[in-house]
């Protein structure tokens, strides 16, 4: 499997240190996806930031992807940080063509992520179920995992404390199931 990540790596990613674990990703995989997705609260560094991601893009895109499969979800998200919203639609709907399953099911999974960014609470329970299901096909622990993690999250922003507890229960038990 290969690990997408998510607000729980937060703290490996403020470490700036990539771990290489049996079945998650390359450390060089984690190192780029660990920077996408660092939060920076500082405007210039927002600034600065948004211009690096605009000069990464084109240069990531010129790598073999069949051998990075996480490039083509973090190339949105690049496009993302750039500023650059049309270009990141476009390059989402590339990787939802792509002939790596894990990469289709990430698609949904990463735009939950952008949606809860945004604070639009629909399309997170859009791409939080589609990516559930798409990651349930292929046994992807953690993904399922981030995916529960997010409807569970919904379902408590919803004030519908009823699944939420089913849901969250459930997503620990498929995160135990990875050790």
């Amino acid at each position: 499997g290969r690990a997408f990540l998510g607000g729980g790596d937060m703290a490996v990613a403020a470490s700036g240190q990539a771990i290489p674990a049996k079945g998650e990703a390359e450390p060089l995989d984690r190192c780029i996806a660990e920077k996408v997705v660092e939060v920076v609260d500082d405007p210039e560094a927002q600034r600065s930031l948004q211009t690096l991601a605009a000069g990464l893009i084109d240069g990531v895109v010129a790598l073999d992807h069949s051998e990075r499969p996480l490039t083509m979800i973090v190339l949105p998200m690049l496009a993302w940080l750039a500023g650059d919203m049309e270009r990141a639609d476009t390059l989402f709907d590339e990787a939802s063509a792509s002939e790596d399953p894990w990469v289709r099911a990430a698609v949904p999974l990463a735009r939950a992520q952008w949606a809860e960014n945004i604070g639009d609470v629909e399309q997170m329970r859009e791409h939080f179920e589609a990516a559930l299901v798409a990651f349930r096909d292929l046994g992807e622990l953690w993904e399922i995992t981030a995916a529960l993690t997010g409807l569970g999250g919904i379902a408590a922003l919803d004030s519908d404390l009823e699944p939420a507890p089913a849901v969250l229960g459930e997503a620990m038990a498929t995160l135990s199931l990875r050790h």
